[in-house]
């Protein structure tokens, strides 16, 4: 069983406003929301519009959700900002200091380092 767009339109001044909030946005994660919506607007399933972005169909029904209570500007708000970093202010400007230098060509070469000289992981 296919769950529905739930009747999702926009009218003809909001998809011009989705059309471009998506060419400014900087945030991938603004950008697929704004994909998911419009491609609902395009008369796809929510289940469709899950499968092509590769997340669960709730994720769209919350999506929606969000549009839905706030417009434009609850869907493009984004609250996650991820933890609290675990190095000391003394330890992540050392970090960056290697950084600028070119000390790292990938991420695990910067674990590696932050565990041998930092202690955390």
């Amino acid at each position: 069983m296919q769950a529905s767009t739930d009747g999702f339109r926009f009218n003809k001044k909001e998809r011009k406003e989705a059309k471009k909030r998506r060419r400014a946005a900087h945030d991938h994660r603004i950008y697929r929301r704004l994909c998911a919506l419009l491609w609902l607007d395009e008369g796809r399933t929510q289940v469709e519009v899950a499968q092509l972005l590769g997340v669960a169909d709730r994720t769209i029904r919350d999506w929606v959700k969000l549009y839905r209570q706030g417009n434009f500007d609850r869907l493009c708000q984004v609250d996650h900002h991820g933890r609290e970093c675990d190095l000391s202010p003394e330890q992540l400007e050392q970090l960056l200091e290697e950084i600028k230098a070119g000390s790292f060509r990938c991420t695990k070469q910067a674990r590696h380092w932050i565990e041998q000289t930092c202690g955390a992981s």
